[in-house]
């Protein structure tokens, strides 16, 4: 992986490569002190590992002072850490929405298990009846989530967090009022950012109820982009 590469010295900036141009958005031939970005303006010899984030990229940067002779330059090697920072916010993401699946597939067996005893007891007109009546609770929820919020990735892991919050005994209610687009491309966030994002803040959410009255509510509104 190329890096970008600046050359402070006395006189401004002395040497800029291409891949820093490109980093930082510099434009060709040369650059003024001015034009750089506020955390190169000033003198810091010896950064290691700083992350700065611009308006659309995480960099790396490092700093070091050379001497030749009498005079002293400012090395500075900048990395792009932008599609790393991606991934593992994908990770992050995907972690959140299995921990929601795992504890409805869980909560379904537990529900299954229960079916199959009924039968075994031989009351399985019972069996039925909670079957049924299961299935009818979990479809009307499918039905109001999906219909409510258009994002898949969402619609299961908030399926994920109700299955979570029963296990706990805790009320978890999406409100009437949620409304999130199917098209990411209007909201702030991306939908491996929204699962993280809102997977956090229910775990929170639920880990700070009145154990008591243990409830929580969640509502998902659209905020456009440029509002």
């Amino acid at each position: 992986m190329s890096e970008g590469l600046i050359v402070l010295d006395g006189s401004g900036v002395a040497v800029v490569n291409d891949e820093a141009r490109r980093l930082l958005s510099l434009p060709a031939g040369e650059v003024s002190p001015d034009e750089l970005p506020e955390f190169l303006r000033s003198p810091n010899p010896g950064a290691r590992d700083e992350v700065h984030v611009t308006d659309d990229r995480v960099l790396v940067v490092n700093r070091s002072r050379v001497r030749s002779g009498p005079d002293t330059s400012e090395v500075v090697t900048i990395r792009d850490r932008t599609e790393l920072q991606g991934a593992l916010g994908e990770l992050t993401s995907l972690k959140v929405l299995t921990d929601s699946l795992r504890a409805q597939a869980h909560e379904a067996a537990n529900k299954l298990h229960t079916i199959v005893t009924m039968v075994e007891m031989g009351r399985s007109e019972e069996a039925v009846g909670f079957a049924t009546a299961e299935l009818e609770l979990s479809q009307q929820l499918v039905d109001r989530l999906s219909h409510a919020v258009g994002e898949p990735a969402l619609v299961a892991l908030l399926l994920g967090k109700s299955a979570q919050a029963s296990e706990r005994g805790i009320e978890l209610t999406v409100t009437e009022e949620s409304e999130l687009p199917a098209d990411t491309d209007e909201l702030f966030l991306t939908a491996q950012e929204l699962v993280t994002v809102a997977g956090n803040l229910i775990d929170n959410a639920m880990e700070a109820c009145d154990p008591e009255d243990p409830w929580v509510e969640v509502t998902g509104t659209r905020m456009r982009k440029g509002c």
